[in-house]
């Protein structure tokens, strides 16, 4: 939208490309999206978009509306309800702990469930021998382990973030229908943050 050039940097997650040193030193969350600009490191979608906004205010549209409109108090208000939410604890949290999950797991997602604990087991593992070899970030090979290892061993963790996220999403169902008030009302189409 911006209109500017770019080198793109493919990040295979499946690969675990994302826990390799080079992209721990980029973002010790070990998360994607990240952007490099003139040095300068900036993770996250949200932020990466604040930049750009920033930094090339004069180029091309606002990718997200100013916060002194009602428009852009709304984007802030989901993204700080939506950003922080750990994804990877409600996604992975009901497999570690079937007996949370609303409905009963058919037998071949309890068997990719299993596999998907003895992989996690060996990933935490993984991420220990990084974090003695790479010390550098060993820290955030450390804290990425024990994420993994909470997620697997705390049942009450997984139950917290599941019950934080129906709260989220009850707010996000709320705002949704009154969006679509809003496009019966206008004829035109609504999403959770604008047309």
């Amino acid at each position: 939208l911006k209109g500017l050039s770019y080198q793109k940097q493919s990040v295979s997650l499946s690969a675990q490309e994302n826990l390799q040193p080079w992209f721990m030193q980029l973002n010790p969350m070990c998360e994607v999206p990240v952007l490099v600009h003139n040095g300068k490191v900036i993770p996250d979608s949200s932020r990466i978009i604040d930049y750009l906004d920033t930094v090339f205010e004069d180029k091309g549209p606002r990718l997200a509306p100013p916060e002194d409109t009602d428009l852009g108090r709304r984007v802030r208000h989901f993204r700080d309800l939506l950003d922080p939410l750990p994804v990877p604890l409600y996604t992975f949290g009901p497999a570690f702990h079937p007996d949370l999950a609303d409905s009963p797991i058919p037998e071949s997602l309890r068997m990719q469930a299993h596999h998907m604990m003895s992989t996690s087991r060996g990933l935490e593992q993984h991420l220990r021998d990084l974090d003695a070899t790479n010390p550098d970030v060993a820290e955030a090979y450390g804290r990425k382990a024990e994420d993994i290892e909470r997620a697997l061993q705390d049942r009450s963790v997984i139950q917290k973030v599941l019950n934080d996220l129906e709260v989220t999403l009850d707010e996000v169902e709320m705002e949704l229908e009154e969006r679509k008030v809003e496009q019966q009302a206008s004829g035109r189409q609504q999403w959770l943050c604008g047309e």
